[in-house]
């Protein structure tokens, strides 16, 4: 159904909407119907948004170590730096728009200071 209403819709973008619908049942918050369907319920948005918060509570904070190098070393390290694989990346950042976040987005804009 999402990719009639979306013929422009990749595989990977319907396929994370149906791994969010998972989820989202395992928790009771919608339901998967015979045909493979979805009853989400008129209020679908504000129990995606609680799945989400709930997520966040449960899930903080994700650290990665994006290099091994001293962090004043970096400045003139050779190579490709964390800010310049975003900027060739695909992924979206799912930054939120405030404090680090906002300085990454801000460095990712055309003109910004990255």
């Amino acid at each position: 159904m999402h990719r009639e209403f979306d013929p422009q819709a990749s595989s990977e973008s319907v396929g994370s909407h149906v791994r969010r619908l998972e989820a989202m049942r395992r928790e009771a918050m919608v339901s998967r119907l015979a045909d493979g369907s979805w009853n989400v319920g008129d209020d679908y948005l504000d129990r995606a948004l609680r799945y989400e918060k709930l997520q966040r509570s449960r899930n903080p904070v994700r650290v990665a170590v994006l290099s091994w190098q001293r962090l004043e070393d970096l400045p003139q390290a050779l190579g490709a730096t964390w800010l310049d694989r975003k900027l060739i990346g695909k992924e979206p950042d799912g930054f939120v728009s405030a404090g680090f976040g906002a300085e990454v987005e801000t460095a990712l804009r055309p003109g910004g200071n990255g």
